[in-house]
């Protein structure tokens, strides 16, 4: 729980000690796998956390958006790309072996529900007639849509986060609020738990979730973090992160509690907050 890693627009991926304000790349202490995205060439590359040196690689024929390890499945890997959908690729075969397509455009975001049995995706729409693909639920073994209609506003889902009970899954949504949905069947939308204090505005603006779940801390356009109360619904504290107001595109809170915050802007600082 020592460590940040970030990954940039340059394609740069670097493991911080957040309380000493260094780069750590020549940290004795060994460090869990990190995976980056290469936005250049379009390929994923998977590092060993402790010398940041790549150890896998998969070239994806459209660009990819993000990359994630299936939480039972060792060596497997799921990819949002940009016009294939999401892919799942093992690392040892070097190859897809499962695909989950759909008519709608990038993926945003997916996490991994109901123990990695599930899978549920965020992404682009084509206009009205494709609303109701913005947000789907799969099977993960099967490649299947097993969800119907979850989310039908004419806004698009940015970053999704599932909550540590594994209950809700949260989204930022592009119309400038957060929004919540069961975990499990049906998967509907949780319309008592929305927030909307902070801006979007067309960037992808970071949001996550505390340990306990009892406080999300979203990013804003305006330079600013929100912190909300989940049990509440409201919000509890604001504050700028810099003079600049540059918009912050990445907030994490600290894995052990509530009490520090990790930002990113889009002009590429990094800031701990306490």
């Amino acid at each position: 729980d020592r460590y940040l890693v970030s990954s940039s627009l340059a394609g740069n991926v670097t493991v911080w000690d957040p309380f000493l304000y260094r780069s750590q790349r020549d940290d004795e202490k060994k460090l869990q796998k990190c995976a980056s995205l290469d936005l250049e060439d379009g390929t994923c590359r998977l590092f060993d956390g402790n010398t940041l040196e790549p150890k896998w690689a998969f070239r994806v024929e459209s660009s990819a958006s993000v990359l994630r390890p299936h939480p039972q499945e060792h060596g497997v890997y799921a990819i949002g790309t940009e016009k294939e959908g999401l892919i799942a690729v093992d690392e040892r075969e070097k190859k897809v072996v499962r695909s989950f397509k759909r008519e709608f455009g990038a993926i945003n975001d997916f996490v991994f529900i109901n123990g990695g049995k599930e899978v549920m995706t965020c992404a682009e729409v084509p206009g009205k007639s494709g609303v109701d693909l913005g947000v789907i639920v799969w099977d993960w073994r099967s490649g299947q849509k097993i969800s119907n209609q979850i989310f039908l506003e004419l806004y698009s889902i940015q970053t999704l986060r599932l909550a540590a009970g594994q209950e809700k899954v949260y989204g930022q949504c592009s119309g400038d609020y957060i929004i919540s949905f069961q975990a499990k069947k049906p998967y509907r939308q949780i319309k008592k738990k929305q927030f909307d204090q902070h801006r979007v505005s067309g960037y992808s603006v970071g949001f996550d979730i505390s340990a306990d779940e009892g406080l999300i801390a979203s990013g804003s356009t305006d330079g600013t973090v929100h912190i909300y109360d989940t049990r509440r619904n409201r919000q509890v504290r604001q504050f700028s992160v810099s003079k600049e107001n540059s918009p912050i595109t990445a907030v994490a809170w600290h894995p052990a509690g509530a009490s520090t915050i990790a930002t990113g802007d889009w002009s590429g600082r990094i800031f701990v907050h306490s």
